[in-house]
């Protein structure tokens, strides 16, 4: 380990500020042209103000902190030291002993000051020797083949086993704070637990610090090398997840970053391959821990629901624009780490205990659901060609799901609504309830179906037909008719009870005022529209063709809106898919109304290749497929080489995005991910992939700004229903 400001290059510590042979960073030699390195940056003589030294050139400020260069050129301090106004000497809190620092509260060699060491198999603890600890398991103490770290070898080891032999360290910023235990180029020292909880639950790990704005932590590395560049990756594939206890030593601890280091997301000189700060230099996966307080609590954390630190975005054109997806094999350690980015308190008292490595279903959240013929997930296989993601499971949804439902989900006297926080400070939509609905009836889940089912038949704009907005509204939005209709149908398949009865009475309403009679096309909502002005994204003809089956005294109706319906699409939908969220003139013409970006593919239109997908997957239809198909294109091939980063949320009929459009749409995500799914093209199983994983990243994502910018109403539900669609979770009963 380099002393502070110095870099573990191949030749050693150095400072690649000043140094011929690692200019700027590790292995960039300057060439014999310009020979020295001054700031980073090669030259071919010391500018003025500074001298050369060896093949860097410094001022005389740079000597004074330098630990090559203490007070004068080519003076180094010994291993350990820092360098402080010129003089080489020990950090705070360690004392010198012979050539080498040591924090004599922690040293076996000298435990309580120099020269005073620990007998064999004890421990230096507050500058104590205690006996049970050092570098081997108590005997009657065996160590499960899942274990890292449970400490009780009364210092920071981990468990040798599965090709791990690294020890646990501390880190910070370069801010003047302080923390415990002090750093070390070897393992830091475990804390005696008092009380202790038995004979082999004696120790744990115990960090604090302060004054550390920008960043601080501690961590373990599973396989160390001769220096930092040096690391061994291991894999942890025959494992699912992580699990360990975590408290805080006073009051409660700040928003902490759990993470696991591997290599795609390390720096060259940490032993990694990533190389953009923009994309994967240090964006780890982990977890954003909350709610610890002084009583232990044990977080167990699935591989597959770690998200990324942040979803990168605004990349240059050359950058794959996408954040590092989990690799198992490729682990270099993991962290607790107090960021900026969450908290910018700099401090902390935590401890941490048995930190194990977990396999099966451990970390998935434990779900209460109703007694329903079909409990969730069912996760079922696709067909007509249709692909799901590689390893999608329902199970990864629950807890996006939990979130979702306690962000969103309020109550309303007897009854439940949707909040959707981004329309009028709080309102409610019958889009969002139908939503919700849908959601419900897929999850098992029968208090909040028929809290919202509540909702729906208590604000009424004609009937059953639900006043699209509450307050404000006037009238019904045909979108959110419809998919209740289909809930209450799939609610009767799921539960039995009167639910049929409402899907025929709501079917027979959408019939007689949500379809223009003559032309059956559909209408916006029961006041307006039809062949002149229609929502293209409201076209759900996998529906209709069940409806038909339903409210059969309609069912020619429903199915010549089928037929209507394709006509529309394939008028508007051009070479690239990217319908307008409104059409005009039997769909002749993109937009129409008073809309906003009423003619672009926007938040509206992203529904258009969910639902068309809907009737690849269920009913095999040839038009769905060959506007899927479309779609994908347009999103796919921008992806393989951009990233998924790249894509906007509102483009224009030419594919150009907008410049109001924003990255890194749920929304957009999601539903291009069904239409990929529904093209039954394994050249698109990579893109598919990556979407779904994109959802899963979205939902657990802890960034604050991202949270409050973009995990919105719309986003995270139109996100939640297309992952439940993707999983093989979102279709007939």
């Amino acid at each position: 380990m380099c002393q502070a400001g110095l870099s573990a290059c191949a030749n050693g510590c150095v400072n690649t500020s000043a140094d011929g042979a690692n200019c700027g960073n590790c292995g960039t030699a300057c060439p014999p042209a310009t020979p020295l390195c001054s700031t980073s940056q090669c030259v071919a003589s010391c500018p003025a103000g500074q001298a050369q030294c060896g093949t860097g050139c410094r001022d005389a400020a740079s000597f004074q902190s330098d630990p090559l260069n203490c007070g004068s050129c080519s003076k180094a301090c010994a291993a350990g030291q820092t360098c402080s106004a010129g003089v080489c000497g020990c950090p705070v809190g360690q004392t010198s002993c012979g050539a080498a620092c040591v924090d004599t509260l922690t040293s076996s060699a000298h435990c309580g000051g120099c020269d005073k060491p620990c007998a064999a198999g004890s421990a230096c603890q507050s500058g104590q020797c205690v006996t049970g600890g050092g570098s081997r398991r108590p005997a009657t103490c065996p160590a499960a083949a899942s274990l890292l770290s449970d400490f009780e070898e009364g210092s920071g080891v981990l468990v040798k086993q599965g090709g791990r032999d690294g020890w646990w360290y501390v880190y910070a910023d370069t801010g003047a704070g302080s923390q415990t235990p002090a750093s070390s180029s070897m393992a830091i020292a475990a804390a005696l637990l008092s009380p202790a909880e038995g004979d082999c639950n004696k120790y744990a790990m115990h960090s604090t610090a302060s004054g550390h704005a920008q960043y601080v932590g501690f961590g373990a590395t599973l396989s160390p090398g001769a220096s930092a560049s040096m690391k061994k990756a291991v894999s942890l594939e025959t494992y699912t997840g992580i699990s360990f206890r975590v408290r805080s030593g006073s009051g409660s601890a700040p928003p902490l970053w759990f993470e696991l280091l591997n290599k795609e997301t390390q720096p060259a000189d940490l032993s990694g391959t990533a190389k953009n700060d923009q994309v994967d230099t240090y964006n780890t996966r982990g977890r954003l821990l909350e709610g610890i307080g002084t009583d232990w609590k044990t977080f167990t954390l699935p591989f597959s629901t770690l998200a990324p630190r942040y979803l990168p975005s605004g990349c240059a054109a050359s950058v794959m624009c996408e954040a590092p997806s989990f690799n198992s094999k490729s682990v270099l350690g993991l962290q607790f780490s107090l960021y900026d980015q969450f908290n910018a308190v700099g401090k902390y008292d935590l401890w941490v205990d048995d930190v194990n490595l977990t396999s099966g279903d451990a970390g998935i959240p434990t779900y209460t659901q109703s007694t329903g013929s079909k409990p969730f997930p069912r996760d079922s296989a696709m067909a007509n060609g249709c692909i799901k993601p590689t390893g999608a499971t329902g199970k990864q949804l629950i807890e996006a799901f939990l979130t979702w439902k306690k962000t969103f989900i309020v109550s309303d006297g007897n009854n439940l609504r949707v909040k959707s926080p981004e329309i009028d400070n709080g309102a409610t939509v019958s889009e969002g309830i139908a939503y919700g609905m849908l959601i419900a009836v897929f999850m098992n889940d029968k208090p909040l179906f028929d809290g919202l089912l509540g909702y729906w038949k208590a604000h009424p704009a004609s009937g059953l037909l639900m006043n699209w907005k509450i307050p404000g509204g006037s009238g019904s939005a045909t979108d959110s008719d419809e998919d209740a209709a289909f809930a209450l149908i799939q609610a009767s398949k799921q539960w039995g009870g009167s639910y049929l009865d409402d899907a025929k009475s709501l079917l027979s309403q959408i019939a007689a005022s949500d379809i223009e009679s003559g032309t059956n096309a559909l209408k916006p909502g029961n006041q307006f529209g039809g062949a002149a002005l229609t929502n293209p994204s409201y076209f759900a003809p996998a529906y209709y063709r069940l409806f038909a089956t339903v409210d059969t005294p309609n069912a020619s109706k429903w199915n010549a809106v089928v037929t209507s319906t394709y006509e529309y699409l394939n008028k508007v939908e051009g070479s690239n898919g990217l319908v307008p969220a409104w059409c005009s003139n039997n769909c002749g013409s993109r937009g129409g109304g008073s809309y906003a970006d009423n003619d672009k593919y926007q938040y509206d239109a992203h529904r258009t290749p969910w639902r068309m997908a809907l009737d690849v997957c269920w009913n095999g239809n040839a038009d769905a497929k060959d506007y899927v198909s479309k779609l994908t294109s347009t999103f796919a091939g921008k992806t393989d080489t951009e990233g998924l980063g790249a894509l906007a949320d509102i483009y224009d009929g030419s594919a150009n995005s907008t410049d109001n459009s924003k990255p890194n749409s749920m929304s957009l995500i999601g539903t291009a991910a069904v239409g990929a799914m529904a093209t039954g093209n394994t050249a698109n199983q990579a893109f598919v992939n990556r979407a779904y994983q994109f959802l899963l990243d979205a939902s657990y994502n802890g960034d604050p700004t991202f949270k409050a910018e973009a995990y919105t109403y719309y986003n995270a539900t139109v996100g939640l229903l297309t992952a439940l669609t993707l999983t093989g979770n979102f279709n007939s009963l």
